[in-house]
């Protein structure tokens, strides 16, 4: 053994230190992993699940469940076997949503479909549709990425995307527009 001197002592020390700390930082790299793949989980088949299994309870129904995909290889598969509707050469001219009348038809007037891991409902009844984005919008929310979007290609906030308050102001705005005593005037 060698001589116990102070600088050996140091050396002790300082080397358990950096061990304690390596401890502690695989620790806590450990629990942040572990903590990831936990929200991965809930985020990507847990909460898709769980509203999937909430609606058929209601016995609202749809194309069957698939984790993370969702129901979009469906969806694929359908917009290829579907004919073209308009010409594609014109501008702003595509096909879409015809795979929502196909759901429909085949689940019902309300149906249910995920794209990837976010949940969407299909109303094809009038009265329904009316009531969530008339009567009742403001329970209805809409989401933000879909306002986004919109945003962008049509360069506007739209009425159709709004929430809540600014749903009500936008509404307040345009109602008078469609008016029957305004409409026989133009």
């Amino acid at each position: 053994m060698g001589l116990l001197t102070a600088s050996n002592c140091i050396d002790r020390v300082k080397l358990r230190d950096v061990q304690e700390w390596q401890c502690v930082v695989a620790t806590a790299c450990t629990v942040m992993s572990v903590l990831l793949v936990a929200r991965t989980f809930y985020l990507l088949l847990w909460k898709p699940y769980s509203r999937r299994r909430f609606y058929e309870k209601q016995g609202i129904r749809g194309p069957c469940f698939r984790p993370i995909v969702g129901n979009l290889p469906e969806i694929r598969e359908l917009r290829a076997s579907l004919p073209e509707v308009c010409d594609p050469s014109e501008p702003g001219a595509r096909r879409v949503g015809l795979e929502f009348f196909v759901f429909s038809e085949k689940y019902g007037k309300v149906s249910i479909f995920e794209q990837g891991s976010l949940t969407r409902i299909i109303l094809a009844d009038a009265k329904l549709a009316k009531e969530v984005l008339v009567a009742k919008a403001g329970h209805y929310h809409k989401a933000a990425l879909n306002g986004e979007v919109f945003n962008q290609i049509a360069g506007i906030s739209s009425i159709l995307i709004a929430n809540e308050g600014d749903w009500k102001q936008k509404n307040h705005i345009m109602t008078p527009a469609f008016r029957h005593t305004f409409l026989e005037v133009c």
